[in-house]
């Protein structure tokens, strides 16, 4: 089953700072923020391994109304994530309660809803709908050592940080699984040469191509495109 991944920008995505309200509505001012740690280079490698097929990304973020911010998120998206199109770009206005808001617009089932954000009243209101949250410690918050649940940190490194958080998602594929599959294909490689064993060259072919078609469709991506199919 599909699994849907929603990112929050300030704080997460967009490295925060205090502000004061009259610097917040300032033209520019969301579109400057300088990327937050390696979050965008971690959302990245999701995108990269799992590419809509088992997981869709949303960018999912609060805007003040009659402001600029709307725009300049976008702006700052078309820059550090070129890949997210303006359709999985949701902007929600402040002070709304995120999970209600996704329910509504996107009809989606919220167990199998992930929110990676910092804020902890949307983390709260997120996990109270039936969906799951990730928290992301950004270095400014998380300071109480209150909070116990799924996390993740932008100082790690982005390959750590994906496997936190498909870790969670249970999208992260076996280590074994790789090894498993390359095994079966070398047990078969001698009907790869018809004359040997009397096989039909495209049986071999077929089985291989077969085990790819299998992977793919259980999410393993990655592994698949790593094995290929046969020219």
């Amino acid at each position: 089953m599909k699994k849907f991944l929603f990112v929050d920008m300030d704080g997460t995505l967009a490295a925060w700072k205090p502000a004061t309200p009259e610097e917040l509505t300032r033209p520019h001012y969301f579109a400057r923020l300088p990327v937050n740690g390696n979050v965008v280079q971690a959302l990245q490698l999701i995108r990269d391994e799992h590419n809509d097929q088992d997981v869709e990304i949303y960018i999912l973020s609060a805007v003040l109304q009659e402001t600029k911010a709307e725009a300049d998120k976008k702006t700052w998206l078309s820059v550090h994530c070129p890949y997210i199109n303006s359709d999985h770009q949701v902007f929600v206005p402040y002070g709304k309660n995120k999970a209600e808001y996704v329910k509504q617009l996107l009809k989606v089932d919220m167990k199998e809803c992930y929110l990676l954000d910092d804020y902890s009243k949307n983390i709260k209101e997120w996990e109270a709908a039936g969906g799951v949250p990730i928290k992301m410690f950004n270095g400014i918050n998380g300071k109480s050592l209150r909070y116990s649940g799924a996390y993740t940190c932008a100082w790690l490194s982005p390959e750590q940080m994906y496997k936190d958080i498909a870790a969670i998602m249970r999208i992260l594929p076996d280590e074994d699984l790789l090894a498993g599959v390359e095994q079966l294909l070398d047990e078969n490689e001698p009907n790869f040469d018809k004359t040997s064993h009397g096989f039909d060259e495209g049986y071999a072919s077929g089985y291989h191509d077969a085990l790819v078609d299998v992977l793919r469709r259980f999410g393993w991506v990655g592994i698949a495109e790593e094995i290929g199919y046969i020219d």
